[in-house]
């Protein structure tokens, strides 16, 4: 479902990314805001069962409606994330290309990473967390390629 939200920028709604307009500032821009909220608020509505529905109807908005679902069914994927965790650490090159080896691990990678995404942020506080996470990636990618590569390693 949130792969939909995001496809079409309804995940603005959802995460509180686009606040509520002033009504007295703007009230042109407030009521296109209320008028998209209240598209994704009945669209939400019409994917999930009507008893669920039934119990989050009231929420003042789309973010709330949906912090109250993610609240009540997320589940822990901590049982995924170590199984992808451990499939990183034991992942070797062994006969693959090096071109197959990397995509594997790419995939394993970028998975893992849909599990604990990165804040964003416009300080910048968050680049010294990407550096330190790409400079992880790269040093998994050589642990793993054949001894016969090792001049690469260097």
């Amino acid at each position: 479902m949130r792969l939909a939200l995001s496809g079409k920028r309804k995940i603005c709604f959802i995460d509180s990314s686009l606040p509520k307009p002033d009504l007295i500032l703007d009230p042109a821009l407030a009521e296109s805001w209320q008028c998209t909220n209240d598209i994704i608020t009945t669209w939400l509505l019409n994917a999930i069962s009507k008893d669920i529905a039934a119990s989050v109807i009231y929420a003042g908005s789309a973010a709330l409606l949906w912090q109250d679902l993610e609240t009540r069914f997320s589940q822990s994927n901590a049982p995924r994330i170590f199984e992808l965790k451990r499939s990183l650490m034991s992942l070797t090159q062994g006969s693959f290309s090096v071109s197959q080896y990397f995509a594997k691990l790419k995939i394993l990678w970028e998975e893992l990473n849909n599990f604990k995404p990165l804040v964003s942020c416009s300080c910048g506080g968050v680049k010294p967390i990407q550096v330190s996470l790409d400079q992880e990636y790269v040093m998994l990618l050589l642990m793993g390629l054949n001894e016969n590569l090792a001049n690469v390693r260097s």
